[in-house]
C-alpha cells in the first residue's frame, strides 16, 4: 500500500472518529429543537388564551380604554399591547355575535372559551395569525416578488451567510419591507 493510500485511510478513520463525536451532539441539538418547538407551541396557545381574556375584559367594547391598556402594558409590553389592541378591535368588529357576560367568574371563563372557539373557527392559532387578522391582503408586484425571491436565495444559498432554515423567515421580512415601499409609491 502506498503512502497516499495509507494517508487516505488515516483521513477516513480520523473523520469517522470526529463523526462519532458529532452524532451525540447533533442528537442533543435535535432534541433541543423539538423541545423549543413544543415550548413555542405552548407559548402560542397561552398567548391565545391571554388574548381571549383580554378581549373578554373589555366586555365586547372597542375604542380607547386607557385604564385596561395600561394594565395590559404593565403585564406585557407596549408592542404586545399595540398588536393585541388592533386584533381586539378587528375581532370584535367582525364577530359581533359573540355573547359577553362578565357577571360571575364562571361566565368570564365561558366568554373567553367562546372567543377561543371562534378563533379556532377562524383558524387563528398564533401571534402571526392574530397580527394578520383583519388586515387587507396586498399582492406584491411581479418585480417586488422577484426582488424578494432573489435576495432570499442570495442570503440563504450556498454562498450566503444565513442558514437555509431561515429562508422562509427572511422572505416574510423582505415581503413586509417591499410592501411598505410599494404602498408608499402608490
Amino acid at each position: 500500500m502506498s503512502n497516499v493510500e495509507l494517508n487516505k485511510t488515516t483521513a477516513i478513520v480520523e473523520a469517522a472518529k470526529i463523526q462519532k463525536q458529532i452524532d451525540p451532539i447533533q442528537a442533543k441539538i435535535d432534541g433541543w429543537k423539538d423541545e423549543a418547538k413544543t415550548a413555542n407551541e405552548m407559548v402560542q396557545e397561552l398567548v391565545r388564551q391571554r388574548t381571549a381574556f383580554w378581549i373578554a375584559s373589555t366586555n365586547g367594547k372597542t375604542g380607547k380604554n386607557p385604564d385596561l391598556k395600561a394594565i395590559f402594558e404593565a403585564q406585557t409590553s407596549k408592542g404586545t399591547a399595540n398588536w393585541s389592541s388592533a386584533f381586539h378591535g378587528n375581532f370584535i368588529k367582525n364577530n359581533e355575535d359573540i355573547g359577553f357576560n362578565l357577571e360571575t367568574p364562571k361566565q368570564v371563563k365561558a366568554t373567553a372559551k367562546n372567543i377561543l372557539n371562534r378563533m379556532d373557527e377562524l383558524e387563528i392559532y398564533t401571534v402571526a395569525d392574530m397580527k394578520a387578522y383583519g388586515k387587507e391582503e396586498y399582492n406584491l408586484s411581479e418585480l417586488g416578488q422577484l426582488i424578494c425571491e432573489q435576495s432570499s436565495k442570495m442570503f440563504c444559498g450556498s454562498k450566503g451567510n444565513l442558514h437555509p432554515d431561515h429562508e422562509e423567515k427572511l422572505m416574510e421580512g423582505l415581503i413586509d419591507l417591499v410592501v411598505k415601499f410599494e404602498k408608499k409609491d402608490k
